[in-house]
């Protein structure tokens, strides 16, 4: 109920769609037989091949005898339903009791499959450690190279399946040594229910899109987070002393630089794809495990995850890497906190750091709310109204 009255003070109005409802399309009588570590399996000795062991220079040469096979345009390519990349596995946490302890969560492809980002993770329920997790999912809207998927993940409550989490990834299709783009299979959308999935799927390109040209990056605040930021500097100068410089910080409240977590990692062989590139789920679970200590720490209470979203995978990371990791609370808004994570590599002969990621994840303090977390610099301010409209749109979702 909270959700939802902050939903309509922030947004004005929460869209639903009504009538078809949004979600996966499962084929009839499909059976799901096997376990996730079987798809892996296959899909790292059947689809993209390569060597088992760690040898670039192996692997590329194998990769290279690949080029021939790319189709040059998309009509070559025939036609595919959504119903075509749906796929089932189980996770057996229930079933298999070694896996629980652990707390795990054909011909080689022409195509490198990567992850371009990650568009929304959204966390509905809890998830049991003693209970079988359902994950599936299939394509849902294609461009040229691009292609979207959802996924969900269920487990059993009282004999049958509830969704527990909803993810949307963009994935995009390269060449075999991942030096340029490669056409994929069309979609087809027949039913109804295939266009609205689609067309959704469209709409998402377009808000990504948007979004990147109203980034704070490119073009200054609007007038509304002007006034939010104004008002926070009133609140927070010194009127006494009557200058721009002396700042005081008002009761219950943290200013952004004292709200900081930082790691750093050396990527290490283990930890990489089937690419030879550092595992993008490595780089997200370290990043989500700073985010939530850092906001444990901040809010003095266990957080519990809601909403991520907006996962930019800006380059690849190499075996060997140290990878720096900088969480800051961003922002606050009675019990939810803004989180924001960017992972850097860092160059030991230049000294300097590039970003290959940013994360956005969204947390709620179920027994208490946090202080208010408040921007000092202009730099800061920027950071703060970046993790509002992160905010805004993972409650409206």
């Amino acid at each position: 109920m909270r959700v939802q009255v902050l939903s309509r003070r922030l947004l004005g109005r929460v869209d639903v769609m009504v009538g078809l409802k949004r979600g996966i399309i499962v084929p009839p009588n499909f059976k799901v037989e096997r376990t996730i570590e079987q798809v892996v399996s296959i899909l790292s000795q059947d689809v993209i091949g390569g060597p088992k062991n760690y040898d670039p220079e192996l692997y590329n040469k194998m990769r290279e005898e690949l080029i021939h096979v790319l189709p040059e345009t998309q009509e070559e390519l025939p036609k595919r339903r959504m119903m075509d990349s749906y796929d089932a596995a189980i996770i057996p946490l229930g079933s298999n009791p070694v896996l629980r302890d652990r707390q795990k969560p054909g011909s080689a492809s022409p195509f490198s499959i990567v992850t371009a980002l990650v568009d929304k993770i959204d966390f509905k329920g809890k998830i049991h450690s003693d209970s079988d997790i359902r994950m599936s999912g299939h394509v849902t809207w294609v461009g040229k190279s691009s292609a979207e998927s959802t996924l969900y993940l269920e487990q059993k409550r009282d004999g049958e399946w509830t969704k527990v989490t909803e993810a949307r990834f963009v994935l995009v299709a390269r060449d075999p040594l991942n030096r340029g783009s490669a056409f994929i299979n069309p979609l087809e959308a027949v039913t109804e229910e295939e266009k609205v999935l689609f067309n959704k799927g469209e709409e998402n390109k377009i808000r990504r899109f948007q979004m990147s040209q109203d980034s704070l990056f490119r073009v200054p605040p609007t007038v509304a987070e002007m006034e939010i930021i104004h008002d926070i500097f009133i609140r927070t100068v010194d009127h006494k002393a009557m200058s721009f410089k002396a700042r005081v910080k008002p009761v219950n409240t943290v200013w952004m630089e004292d709200a900081k977590l930082k790691n750093l990692i050396i990527c290490q062989l283990e930890y990489r794809n089937r690419f030879n590139k550092i595992f993008g789920g490595f780089i997200m679970r370290q990043a989500f495990e700073l985010a939530w200590a850092n906001t444990h720490v901040y809010g003095h209470c266990r957080p519990y995850i809601v909403h991520v979203d907006d996962i930019w995978f800006r380059k690849p990371v190499e075996v060997g890497s140290m990878l720096y990791f900088n969480s800051q609370i961003c922002y606050t808004s009675e019990q939810f906190v803004q989180t924001r994570v960017s992972a850097e590599v860092w160059d030991p002969k230049s000294g300097e750091m590039s970003v290959t990621n940013v994360f956005q994840f969204t947390f709620e303090l179920r027994d208490q709310n946090p202080a208010q977390i408040i921007p000092k610099t202009y730099h800061e301010a920027m950071m703060y109204l970046t993790g509002r409209r992160h905010f805004v749109h993972s409650i409206a979702e």
